[in-house]
């Protein structure tokens, strides 16, 4: 799992480069206001099945969370009166779609949908989910996360 966490922040921070001020390996309850926006990675559950073969089947589920401050998105000039500024932003770096339906490549599930290589495997993704927390008080300031959640698969071989 470690490889898999490691690699997934990796591939993030080159994908987004400045988009996120903090990268973050684990789950951050109480975001610090100056880190934000955030993008943490972390575990949810591993599962292994056994088979009658030398493989097993081995499910890893996988949370990502991005998290965004209110206050980035305050300026009266260019922000609308009749949405969240942030949670649009937010929308669009989890799963802004092509005008064909399909994800933007430079989406977080845009980016799990390709599938993800770590170190000569490749891992097939799964069962994507996002769940959105349009307002939290996270410190002192208001702020809108998004988590998504999948599961990635591996059948190493049991020797």
């Amino acid at each position: 799992m470690n490889e898999i966490l490691d690699q997934l922040k990796t591939i993030f921070s080159a994908a987004f480069s400045t988009t996120f001020s903090t990268y973050y390996k684990g789950k951050i309850e109480i975001p610090a206001q100056s880190n934000m926006p955030i993008l943490s990675i972390y575990p949810v559950r591993t599962e292994q099945r056994h088979t009658g073969t030398v493989r097993d089947t081995v499910a890893y589920e996988i949370a990502i969370e991005a998290i965004y401050s209110m206050k980035q998105f305050l300026d009266n000039t260019n922000t609308s009166n009749d949405e969240s500024d942030a949670l649009e932003q937010l929308m669009k770096i989890v799963e802004e779609r092509e005008t064909d339906g399909d994800l933007k490549t430079s989406t977080i599930m845009g980016i799990l949908n390709a599938n993800i290589t770590v170190g000569d495997k490749v891992l097939y993704t799964q069962s994507m989910k996002v769940d959105y927390l349009p307002y939290f008080v996270a410190g002192e300031f208001p702020a809108c996360k998004a988590t998504v959640t999948f599961e990635a698969s591996d059948r190493p071989n049991r020797t």
